[in-house]
């Protein structure tokens, strides 16, 4: 996997490459083994605003809406333990919280580019690409009421029941 992606970024005349698959995370300890001249970023995000942008897109059978809220808060809940834990043994990974990066792009991209041992360009901060969101301009306000107030309840619920149960109980 390494030297096809190694070849890949050389014939486009980069320097490093980058894989952003979020199931990786759970194995995070053994990519770091495999690599170990690997940095890790990882975004964490708030539960209630990843629910609602997956239930964004969800047209279905309530209770299937309720159980994918409950898989999906606790699949998240699970995914930042990991990153919490790796984070607490290695200085290989930079964590940095979503509501961050929108708040305070300027400051977060600078911490990134020391993490990573690269010249900030206040380039960076210029959107290439459209916003990759569920709720565009025309929909935005559905943000904020695609999740019913049951529903909100329903991901706090499970989020601490996550928060409550050892990583180990995941596996």
């Amino acid at each position: 996997f390494r030297a096809v992606m190694d070849r890949a970024a050389c014939q486009k005349g980069s320097r490093y490459w980058l894989d952003k698959t979020p199931e990786h995370t759970l194995m995070v300890e053994q990519i770091a083994a495999h690599y170990p001249d690997a940095k890790f970023v990882a975004v964490v995000r708030d539960a209630l605003g990843v629910m609602r942008s997956n239930m964004g897109r969800y047209h279905g059978v309530p209770q299937r809406r309720r159980a994918a809220l409950v898989r999906g808060t606790l699949n998240l809940v699970h995914h930042t333990k990991e990153i919490r834990r790796f984070s607490r043994r290695s200085d290989r990974i930079h964590v940095v919280q979503f509501s961050d990066l929108l708040g305070e792009p300027e400051t977060s991209f600078r911490d990134l580019c020391a993490f990573l041992e690269l010249e900030f360009e206040p380039a960076v901060l210029q959107q290439a690409y459209l916003p990759n969101t569920t709720f565009h301009e025309a929909n935005a306000r559905d943000r904020e009421t695609v999740l019913s107030p049951g529903d909100e309840r329903l991901v706090r619920l499970a989020q601490a029941l996550g928060r409550a149960v050892p990583v180990s109980g995941f596996r």
